[in-house]
């Protein structure tokens, strides 16, 4: 699963017919409440020239080149007629250069939640637009003086299952563990119990690299054959390190690749990737395109090797885990014994939650994905970042704002959430800088258990 500020445009499927009326919706005068205003009111208008008018005029070159401006146009109107008229149900997030928000169908029950970033250079258009159903789970509760109670239900009735913290102005609002980590020996979950994070663990391979930036031993201009071998030539000099952190190289996912699927039980170090790595072509010329990268992560884990002289996975438990005190935070192999460990569930078809994903994910966790952490010890991540521990204040704030250098100036602002998951696997972060909110969800049941409730407990906090 993406870190969701990394979105692509990938919806061709929204094409039902409800009936249309007109609005008017006033956002701020700011590049995101702009590009808010144009695509909503793009969608309430439905129509071709519309669509086309926002395409031309909004939309990325880059991000237009995944898909054909005829092909963008009819998703446009899709929306209008799978939901008008609408309303806007929640603003879920806004910050410079992203937002999220959900609209709601105001004759079904249809609501669609769209996130999307801007270029930091004016005019700011779009460079990347997701839209997705919202989910239907609303919050039954005022406040989060039910959350437990209500948590407890959930758990009961067996659609949820992990660990909840909330931390406002560095105090602790809320934390609780609910339903099994074992259902096979029916073990609780606790505060501390270690859950899959999934694609959480490449916050920490992005640190580890703009450490070692921080210290001149890399530049994030720095073509990938400068530090790594074996490599074709029109990769090596053209993959960029930046290209690599902003999923901009032209390398996707490996999960297709032959040799990963006949060997993917027996990788556990960073150069077992590599080897049939070097092997996988581009999908698109590095910088021309964006596309969620597993594989460049994993490249990025072999110049940390490579640029540190250090194991992966030493180096981030020496620069990363340890001074952040993150005591129950590893990549631990399948086969090793980990007290307290959760083990992950995937739902079935009557929407139980009652089969192990024990062979549905790799045998190690990687610079990509997969390892393990608690609740506690990614609060304890965030405040080492963020107070200057494991960076300075300069690569903090280009972490969170996408790498890029042109929008690095001025404290950080607005919202950001951050997802991983997989069968059995769901870690959702909310840290909203405005309001000093950091909302951590972890669960051992499938995407989007954690993500949904994440979201809507940063929203009832910031809402109460």
């Amino acid at each position: 699963m993406p870190l969701r500020y990394h979105v692509l445009f990938a919806i061709l499927t929204l094409l039902v017919c409800l009936p249309a009326a007109a609005q008017e919706r006033r956002f701020p005068d700011s590049p995101t409440g702009n590009a808010l205003s144009a695509l909503i009111g793009t969608i309430e208008s439905g129509t071709d020239e519309a669509a086309g008018r926002f395409v031309d005029e909004h939309l990325d070159s880059l991000f237009v080149a995944n898909m054909s401006r005829a092909e963008i146009v009819d998703v446009l109107t899709g929306v209008h007629h799978r939901l008008h008229p609408f309303e806007v149900a929640t603003i879920l997030k806004t910050g410079p250069w992203s937002a999220e928000c959900v609209l709601a169908a105001l004759e079904s029950d249809e609501r669609l939640r769209f996130s999307f970033d801007l270029a930091a250079a004016p005019p700011h258009r779009f460079v990347g637009l997701e839209i997705e159903p919202a989910g239907g789970m609303q919050l039954p509760i005022e406040s989060i003086n039910e959350l437990d109670e209500f948590l407890s239900s959930r758990a009961d009735d067996g659609t949820f299952s992990g660990v909840v913290l909330i931390e406002q102005n560095g105090e602790t609002r809320f934390e609780g563990a609910y339903g099994l980590a074992s259902k096979r020996y029916g073990v609780s979950n606790r505060l501390d119990t270690k859950f899959n994070i999934g694609s959480l663990n490449k916050m920490f391979t992005s640190v580890a690299i703009l450490q070692l930036a921080e210290q001149g031993l890399l530049g994030l201009e720095d073509p990938i054959g400068r530090h790594l071998d074996g490599f074709p030539s029109e990769i090596a000099d053209r993959v960029t390190v930046r290209h690599l952190l902003k999923h901009r190289s032209g390398w996707g996912s490996y999960w297709e690749d032959d040799y990963y699927r006949s060997n993917w039980s027996r990788l556990r170090t960073v150069s077992d990737y590599l080897e049939f790595i070097r092997d996988i072509p581009l999908d698109f010329a590095p910088g021309t395109s964006e596309q969620y990268s597993n594989t460049g992560f994993e490249v990025l884990g072999a110049i940390v090797e490579a640029v540190s002289g250090s194991d992966y996975y030493e180096y981030v438990r020496e620069h990363i885990f340890d001074p952040a005190g993150m005591v129950d935070t590893d990549s631990y192999p399948s086969d090793q014994i980990v007290p307290n460990m959760a083990t992950g569930y995937m739902g079935g078809p009557e929407g139980s939650f009652d089969t192990e994903n024990t062979f549905r994910h790799s045998v190690r966790g990687t610079p990509a994905g997969g390892g393990y952490s608690t609740a506690a010890d990614l609060r304890g991540f965030f405040d080492a970042l963020e107070s200057g521990r494991l960076v300075g204040e300069e690569y903090v704030r280009l972490m969170f704002r996408r790498f890029d250098e042109s929008s690095n100036d001025g404290p950080l602002d607005g919202a950001i959430g951050l997802g991983g998951g997989g069968p059995g696997i769901n870690a959702a972060v909310e840290r909203d800088f405005g309001n000093d909110l950091l909302v951590v969800v972890l669960s051992n049941y499938d995407p989007p258990t954690a993500e949904e409730l994440a979201s809507q407990l940063a929203r009832l906090v910031v809402d109460r």
